[in-house]
């Protein structure tokens, strides 16, 4: 079984969001993670990157985490500075003009939560169970 961890600190910049869309995206083709799954990890990480960028002081930086073991992936994004305001009452609020992406998150994973981290800011956890493809990695040496 493959256990892959991915830790980047990323400058609060639309043009990192893209990088990481792309980096995600390799990682989970490369391992043999199933179309689908791989398009939904990419949209549901870039959703809560957005969010830190809308929402956080524009000096910030933010840390997301990726890890796919086995069959199962883990996306948490992390903003130590700022915390986002009301996050479960947007995301609960389906004709509230902001909260669609966490609603989109929610969507995508099979676990999605929206936390203040330890030191006043957001984490955002995510978990999703992929399927892998023909000749997958995700189920080991074969």
């Amino acid at each position: 079984m493959i256990d892959i961890a991915l830790d980047v600190q990323l400058p609060r910049q639309l043009r990192a969001v893209g990088h990481l869309r792309r980096t995600v995206r390799s990682l989970c083709v490369e391992m043999g993670v199933a179309t689908d799954d791989v398009d939904a990890l990419v949209l549901a990480t870039s959703e809560a990157c957005n969010n830190i960028i809308l929402h956080a002081d524009l000096d910030d930086t933010f840390e997301v985490r990726f890890r796919l073991r086995g069959h199962t992936a883990r996306i948490e994004v992390v903003n130590e500075n700022t915390p986002f305001l009301d996050l479960e009452q947007q995301a609960a609020d389906p004709l509230s003009e902001s909260g669609r992406g966490l609603q989109i998150m929610r969507h995508l994973c099979d676990e999605a939560r929206f936390t203040t981290s330890g030191e006043g800011g957001t984490l955002v956890e995510m978990v999703r169970h992929v399927q892998a493809t023909e000749g997958s990695l995700l189920d080991g040496p074969g």
